[in-house]
């Protein structure tokens, strides 16, 4: 009575419609990871504080210019004051750029810091000097002699970068702090340079 159901399922036992196949299967390559750039964290403060302090020294030649008689002969010249202001202005700009792409060199080539997108950081950096350099001229307006910038000045500056994050991290500051720190365009500079570096944020 086997033989009959044998012989019906022979062909399927001769021949099996089940085949095994092996795979070697290597795992992925693992990424690596992203790691934390302390110096990216903190070196945006210290940017700024040199670069007010170099605008703030740049900027000084009109106190001496004028203590020692040269703007009364320039200004016998036909040349307007806003031209003199001006050129001055220009003067502070550009040594302060150089001062502010060697530090960004140093930060790259001497720490690692990855500064994001040159054209952002770039068009940031332009404004920064701007504000330094504005805000110096702004002030030498009002001081009359170099005795009075040599102690009133430095002090403006360490409390523009102490409420701005500069000298303490905005991220450790408490909540007053935080809010008052809005108010110091020093904050915004230093921001501004950390989006770029760490966060990597749009326009």
């Amino acid at each position: 009575e086997a033989k009959p159901r044998i012989e019906l399922v022979r062909g399927y036992l001769a021949d099996s419609l089940i085949s095994i196949a092996s795979e070697t299967v290597s795992e992925p390559e693992a990424k690596p990871e992203k790691t934390f750039n302390f110096f990216a964290f903190i070196m945006p403060g210290s940017i700024l504080i040199g670069l007010l302090f170099i605008s703030e020294i740049t900027m000084r030649d009109i106190l001496r210019e004028r203590e020692a008689g040269t703007l009364a002969r320039i200004f016998a010249g036909p040349v307007r004051s806003g031209q003199v202001i001006a050129a001055k202005m220009l003067s502070s700009f550009a040594i302060t750029l150089l001062a502010c792409v060697l530090l960004i060199a140093v930060g790259r080539l001497g720490f690692g810091i990855a500064w994001g997108s040159p054209l952002k950081l770039v068009a940031h950096v332009v404004g920064s000097i701007l504000m330094c350099v504005g805000l110096m001229a702004f002030l030498y307006g009002f001081i009359r002699s170099e005795r009075v910038a040599d102690a009133m000045l430095p002090v403006v500056i360490i409390v523009l970068c102490i409420f701005g994050g500069a000298m303490i991290p905005y991220e450790t500051m408490s909540q007053a702090m935080q809010k008052a720190a809005v108010f110091s365009p020093a904050f915004w500079v230093i921001d501004g340079l950390k989006m770029i570096s760490i966060e990597k944020v749009g326009w």
